[in-house]
C-alpha cells in the first residue's frame, strides 16, 4: 500500500497545480504511527514511504518518520522506500538500511551493488531485465473502469466504434509483463483518477480485481477524501476501506490461483520494443477488450514449446522472422495451425485458395493449416483485433461469455491437475446482469463459483451446449470466478 506522508510528499504534492491546501494536514496526520490499525492484522502487510528526493528536506523527512517506522517494524510490516531519480542513491540506500526498511524503489537503474534489494518502479518499456529482481512495480497503467464511470455509474457515456462500452483494463499488460519476467511478482501502480474527487468504493474493488485476476497485485493508493475520513474514523469512509481489504483477502486466499497457466487458441509473437511496440501492443490491449484469451509470446523467450497446443499464431512484427523462427513457424502451420503475418513476411509460401475479410487477407494452404497475409499493413490495431478474432474464429473458442460486453476474462488451468479456472471482472460499476453465463469447451459437469462477497464456494451444475458446457452464473458485483470442482 502506498502510504503518503511527511515533508517529501507535501512537497511532491505542492508541485502540482491542482494541490488542495486543506490536505496538507492530511500528509502531516499520516506519519502518525496509530493509524497502523487500518493494516495490522490485514492482508495489508507492505508499506510504500516517500523516502528521498534529492532535497536538503531529505534527512528532516527521514528523522521524522522513525516512529512510524519502527512501528511498521514493531507490526511485521515490511517497508519499501520510494526514492526519485536525482538523488545520492548510496546516501538514501544507507539510510534507508539503517532505519530498517525492507527495499527500495525507484525508476531509474542503479548499476552500483546497494545494500537494499531494489525494486523497478517505472513504465514496463524501461524496465531492465538483465537485473535480479523479485518484484517490478509497472507504473503508467490506466485507472480501470468503463472510461468516466469512476466516481458514478452515471457519469459512462464513452464507448468504442461499437456500442459496446470502452473498457480501461491493465489485463494485458500484466500479462506481457508476467511473460517478460517470468516468476517476477508485478505490482500495477495506479493513484485514483481524481485525488480531489472521492471514488466510488466499488472503483477501489474494481481496481483491486483488474490486477489479481491477472497474476498480479494494485499497490493500494486512495483518493484524499477517504484518506481524510479514514483519520476521523468516519463510518462511510471505514465501510469502503473494510471492503477493499476484503477484496484484497479474497485474492490473498487464492493465491495457488497465480500458478495456474493462461489457456488459449492464439500466440501474439512480437519483441514489443521499438517500431513494434505500438501495434503489438494495442493488439493485446483490444483481445483482452473482445474476450479474446492470448499467450503472450516473446522472440527473445522463444522455445520449441512456445506454440504447444495453440490455433492460431499472430505475427506482429514490421521485420521478418529470423530463419529459425520462420521454420518453426511454418511447421505449426504445416501441421494444422493458422499463421497471421503481415507483408513483413516477406515470400509467401503455401498455395493460394481465396481472399477473406473484404479482400484484407489473402488465405494459402500450408500443409495441413492455413497461412493469412494481410494485403497491407495493418495501421488501425482494433480493425486488426477483429480480424484476427474473426480470422481465427468463434469454432475454435474455448470459452465464452454472454450477456457480459462490460467484462474482461482470464482463462487459465493449473499446471499438475489441468483445472480450468475462469475470472471474470466486471467493469460496469453495479451488480452483474442475473443473465451472465460462461461456455467452456471442456468436459465439465460441475464448477465452484467464488465471488468477493462470499468466503465459500457454491456449486454450479452445467448444461451441456454446442460441444461445451453452459454455466448460468448467480449475480455478483465486480468480480466472480468459475473454477472447475476436482481441484
Amino acid at each position: 500500500m502506498f502510504w503518503p506522508c511527511g515533508v517529501l510528499e507535501r512537497l511532491r504534492r505542492e508541485r502540482a497545480k491542482d494541490f488542495d491546501l486543506s490536505i496538507r494536514d492530511t500528509l502531516e496526520k499520516w506519519k502518525d504511527p496509530s493509524l497502523l490499525s487500518l493494516v495490522v492484522g490485514s492482508p495489508v502487510n507492505c508499506l510504500v514511504l516517500p523516502w528521498a528526493a534529492g532535497l536538503p528536506e531529505d534527512s528532516r523527512h527521514q528523522h521524522e518518520l522513525i516512529p512510524l517506522v519502527k512501528a511498521c517494524r514493531e507490526s511485521s510490516i515490511n517497508l519499501v522506500g520510494l526514492v526519485e531519480s536525482k538523488v545520492n542513491f548510496s546516501a538514501a540506500a544507507d539510510s534507508a538500511r539503517g532505519a530498517g526498511l525492507s527495499a527500495l524503489a525507484m525508476e531509474s537503474v542503479i548499476e552500483e551493488r546497494s545494500a537494499l534489494p531494489i525494486i523497478p518502479w517505472t513504465e514496463r518499456s524501461r524496465v531492465s531485465w538483465n537485473i535480479s529482481q523479485q518484484v517490478v512495480g509497472l507504473s503508467k497503467g490506466v485507472w480501470p473502469g468503463i472510461r468516466g464511470s469512476y466516481h458514478s455509474p452515471e457519469e459512462a457515456a464513452e464507448a468504442g466504434p461499437t456500442p459496446n462500452p470502452w473498457v480501461d483494463s491493465n489485463g494485458w499488460i500484466i500479462q506481457l509483463v508476467r511473460a517478460e519476467g517470468p516468476g517476477v511478482k508485478v505490482w500495477m501502480v495506479l493513484d485514483p483518477p481524481s485525488k480531489n474527487q472521492s471514488l466510488r468504493e466499488e472503483s477501489y474493488v474494481l481496481a483491486v480485481a483488474d490486477s489479481a485476476a491477472f497474476g498480479a497485485r494494485w499497490v493500494v493508493s486512495l483518493d484524499d477524501h477517504l484518506r481524510t475520513s479514514l483519520i476521523q474514523k468516519g463510518p462511510a469512509a471505514m465501510s469502503s476501506w473494510k471492503r477493499i481489504l476484503r477484496s484484497i483477502s479474497f485474492f490473498t486466499k487464492h493465491q495457488n490461483w497465480e500458478t495456474f497457466v493462461a489457456d488459449a487458441v492464439l500466440g501474439v509473437i512480437s519483441d514489443f520494443v521499438g517500431d513494434n511496440e505500438y501495434m503489438s501492443e494495442e493488439v493485446l490491449n483490444l483481445a483482452n477488450r473482445r474476450q479474446l484469451p492470448f499467450r503472450v509470446i516473446l522472440k527473445t523467450r522463444w522455445t520449441n514449446g512456445s506454440l504447444e497446443g495453440l490455433k492460431a499464431a499472430l505475427y506482429v512484427d514490421q521485420q521478418p522472422p529470423n530463419k529459425e523462427l520462420r521454420q518453426d513457424l511454418l511447421r505449426f502451420g504445416e501441421s494444422g495451425g493458422l499463421l497471421i503475418v503481415f507483408l513483413s513476411w516477406g515470400k509467401v509460401e503455401g498455395v493460394y485458395e481465396y481472399d477473406a475479410l473484404d479482400g484484407r487477407f489473402r488465405i494459402y494452404r500450408l500443409g495441413k493449416g492455413r497461412l493469412a497475409v494481410a494485403k497491407e499493413i495493418p495501421e488501425d490495431p482494433y480493425v486488426l483485433a477483429a480480424d484476427v478474432q474473426l480470422l481465427v474464429s468463434r469454432r475454435n473458442d474455448l470459452i465464452r461469455i454472454y450477456n457480459g460486453s462490460a467484462m474482461t476474462l482470464s482463462y487459465s488451468v493449473a499446471r499438475r491437475t489441468g483445472t480450468s479456472l475462469v475470472q471474470l471482472v466486471d467493469y460496469s460499476g453495479w451488480n452483474s446482469s442475473e443473465e451472465v453465463s460462461v461456455w467452456i469447451r471442456r468436459p465439465t459437469c460441475s464448477a465452484h463459483f467464488w465471488a468477493l462477497d462470499s468466503d465459500t464456494a457454491s456449486t454450479l451444475s452445467g448444461s451441456g451446449v454446442s460441444n461445451g458446457v453452459e454455466f448460468h452464473l448467480p449475480r455478483f458485483s465486480v468480480y466472480a470466478s468459475v473454477e472447475e470442482c476436482g481441484s
